[in-house]
């Protein structure tokens, strides 16, 4: 059988949305998705400049280059995801990234998947069966309240939540693989916990959550982005114990009342640490630490003004950036 492969482009062009099995034909929901609100906002640019092509055949990654992506006809085979300088990146950049989109299984694999932006309660209720998203969460400024989806598997595209003073509760119990972004800022929920999940393709940000307590992400072992935990006044605890890899940047700012991090696996950074303005952190961990990539010209802007820092272990790196 050959492969059946949905482009993003055409999914946003067509505004098709619905969940099938292997031999079934895709065929429109019954409300439409609208290409404006399932944009993001325009905070959240894609800054081409930085955005780098996946690895090459041989293994090697290849030197970043700009994408050459007509801003009104993507590649179809691409899926590009930015996020702006106040999810974790500098002031007058942004991290992209472009991955291809993962072919489809063969039809021998007992499979449900499903194709389309779930932006509505409609869309979400539609897709409660589905094990394979071909598509993104996108939900804000919206009256959801609760996000179950037990069966999910993987997200192709991007799980991104914002202002949803309504939401208490995301449910994703079986979700292990998300391929863009994951965006989770201005949020009414006290915890995060995402069980299964392994990998993130692109940045995990979470930030401007005022009353979320805990973020529990027990086996999450790569992201290929920057981790930006921030802003987040009631945060208490951050549990990532499977963590081994962040393909970008580590910044921990403005959280008030959380008072150690600890990331015991963590091996390299492909970009550098930022930690900052932590009133009542006392530790900070991360004894495993081999390879920081990337360095910014003064090392004291590693950590400054946390007032109580007494701890600090950065294995290999200790001496030189641990204040």
């Amino acid at each position: 059988m050959k492969t059946l492969t949905i482009s993003l482009s055409l999914i946003l062009s067509l505004g098709l949305f619905g969940c099938h099995d292997k031999e079934s034909a895709l065929t429109p929901s019954s409300e439409a998705i609208d290409e404006n609100s399932a944009s993001r906002p325009s905070s959240e640019t894609v800054d081409e400049e930085s955005a780098s092509t996946p690895s090459n055949e041989t293994g090697s990654t290849p030197d970043p280059v700009r994408p050459e992506l007509p801003s009104n006809d993507p590649d179809p085979d691409l899926l590009c995801r930015g996020v702006s300088s106040w999810d974790g990146v500098t002031e007058d950049s942004g991290d992209v990234f472009c991955l291809p989109l993962p072919k489809r299984p063969s039809s021998q694999e007992p499979i449900i998947d499903c194709t389309g932006i779930v932006t509505s309660q409609a869309q979400l209720d539609s897709v409660r069966d589905c094990t394979v998203l071909w598509g993104s969460l996108q939900f804000d400024s919206s009256a959801i309240t609760v996000i179950n989806l037990p069966l999910l598997e993987q997200i192709t595209g991007e799980v991104f939540l914002y202002e949803n003073y309504r939401l208490t509760n995301l449910l994703l119990p079986a979700l292990t693989s998300i391929e863009g972004v994951f965006i989770f800022r201005f949020n009414s929920m006290t915890e995060i916990s995402l069980p299964a999940l392994k990998s993130v393709g692109g940045v995990v940000s979470i930030t401007a959550n005022r009353v979320l307590r805990h973020i529990s992400l027990p086996v999450l072992t790569t992201m290929d982005g920057s981790l930006w935990i921030s802003y987040s006044d009631a945060l208490t605890e951050v549990s990532l114990p499977a963590l081994t890899t962040i393909g970008h940047s580590l910044y921990i700012t403005d959280d008030d009342a959380l008072t150690e991090f600890s990331l015991p696996l963590l091996t390299t950074l492909g970009g550098y640490i930022k930690i900052s303005y932590n009133d009542e952190l006392t530790d900070f961990s991360i004894p495993a630490l081999t390879s920081i990539e990337d360095s910014i010209e003064n090392d004291s802007d590693y950590f400054f003004l946390n007032r109580y820092l007494t701890n600090c272990d950065l294995g290999s790196y200790t001496d030189q950036y641990c204040p």
